[in-house]
């Protein structure tokens, strides 16, 4: 009876501390995922203030003047990180990301942030002055960081997603070669509407059909997966002009 309460006890302390991990990384991935959101709020009030106070803008202007600043900054950051990676994992035949127009466009928004928050800071030049002027400075990067934290999150969750199909293909191939199962006569669902939706992009983007690694950066599917589509329509296209070969070398000849 005793050593069943026992065990008992344990189970419960186990389920209880399980469920006490599963919240707290659903707390800290929600915070996150918001906090850097959150992170233009104070560079932007910032804007606000310099820009109603010492360049006399209306209220009404320098309040979407500090938002178009800082999501700005926000979205440049972004987009600088995510052309140098793909600068970095692209094919040798694959043309260039433009990674230092965009890489200027993020130094001219940190001077401009700089220039609105604290070179036009009215307090005197001195130690005290100096030391408001750096937090302000530090203040105003706040959007950096979080542009910054949320082009990492973004990639992780690509890399991940890749691996997980990367894996699921393997295991699924592993399987065919064993035995396990029976090789498809057709695609599977999931297979038809990755092919599908790669086909409706060729279809619209004809000059990506050479660049598996755009359409699954552009379609957030794994290159392996945009491979292997582009492989089976190409033979699909090759079959279908056989057939019509082969149709029309039936047809009697007008001579």
């Amino acid at each position: 009876m005793l050593d069943r309460i026992i065990d008992w006890a344990i189970h419960l302390l186990d389920a209880l501390h399980r469920f006490i991990k599963a919240v707290e990384y659903v707390l800290v991935d929600l915070a996150s995922a918001f906090t850097p959101w959150l992170a233009p709020v104070i560079p932007a009030y910032m804007v606000y203030v310099s820009m109603v106070g010492i360049l006399s803008f209306p209220p009404w202007v320098a309040s979407v003047g500090a938002l178009v600043t800082e999501f700005l900054g926000l979205a440049t950051v972004y987009t600088t990180l995510e052309f140098w990676q793909w600068n970095d994992e692209k094919r040798k035949s694959d043309s260039n990301a433009p990674f230092w127009v965009a890489l200027v466009v993020g130094v001219f928004y940190v001077a401009l942030v700089m220039t609105l928050n604290v070179m036009l800071d009215p307090s005197p030049w001195n130690r005290q002055g100096w030391l408001l002027r750096a937090a302000k400075a530090m203040l105003s990067l706040m959007s950096v960081v979080g542009g910054i934290t949320i082009a990492l999150r973004s990639q992780h969750r690509r890399r991940l997603r890749e691996i997980t199909e990367t894996k699921a293909e393997a295991r699924e191939l592993r399987a065919q070669r064993q035995g396990q199962i029976e090789r498809p006569k057709a695609p599977a669902a999931r297979t038809v509407g990755a092919q599908a939706r790669i086909a409706d992009h060729l279809a619209i983007y004809p000059e990506h059909l050479g660049h598996p690694a755009e359409v699954a950066r552009l379609l957030e599917m794994s290159e392996g997966t945009v491979k292997s589509a582009m492989s089976r329509l190409r033979g699909n296209g090759k079959d279908k002009n056989d057939k019509e070969k082969s149709n029309e070398s039936l047809l009697p000849s007008k001579n």
